[in-house]
């Protein structure tokens, strides 16, 4: 026979807690008197649920009346716990971090690593070129190039031989690529100008 469990916690001492949930599991072959037995019980469960909503909302308007702090009420080993759970089920539910960018996914065509192996290394991806800084920024992404790709970037040979990964030499090698790779070198030649 199968069981049925309620989703609540019932408010009953434990004896009248198992004597309803075994009326319960018998539902369909209970006499007259064992029915009105666990109407009772369960009048006496939401009785006992209406009165502690009723104390647990005194409870709350002290708290607010006077300004209790958890850490009045709760030692730090009691609080701990708790805190941690919360900050666990804060950071499931946030989203990550929105990326704009079309090239934001794309491949890797060219990498430079930090002068003396110390910060964030320079990468360039696909299609970046032609996009913009940020959405509130209509200058082109690459307005700001690090000055060191300056001295590779006189010739698209150069950035091949210096900077292109093996994905990147593949891509440069199509007419898409060399038309990309000019104007990465147009770009870094302006930026030498001025």
């Amino acid at each position: 026979m199968e069981t049925i469990q309620l989703n609540t916690v019932l408010l009953l001492e434990p004896q009248k807690q198992q004597r309803f949930q075994d009326l319960l599991a018998r539902f369909v072959e209970l006499s007259e008197t064992e029915l009105q037995e666990l109407q009772a019980l369960r009048q006496q469960h939401l009785l006992h649920q209406q009165n502690r909503q009723s104390e647990v909302e005194k409870i709350q308007q002290l708290i607010e009346q006077y300004r209790i702090q958890p850490s009045e009420l709760f030692s730090a080993a009691q609080l701990k716990p708790s805190g941690r759970q919360r900050a666990t089920a804060t950071r499931r539910q946030s989203t990550p971090r929105r990326k704009w960018r079309k090239s934001d996914q794309a491949p890797v065509l060219l990498e430079m690593k930090p002068e003396g192996g110390r910060g964030r290394a320079f990468v360039y991806r696909k299609g970046r070129i032609y996009e913009g800084m940020a959405p509130n920024r209509p200058e082109p992404v690459y307005a700001n190039l690090p000055a060191r790709l300056a001295q590779y970037g006189a010739s698209a040979s150069s950035i091949l031989s210096h900077l292109a990964t093996d994905e990147g030499r593949d891509y440069f090698a199509t007419p898409e690529g060399q038309a990309e790779l000019n104007r990465i070198v147009e770009v870094v030649q302006q930026l030498k100008q001025s």
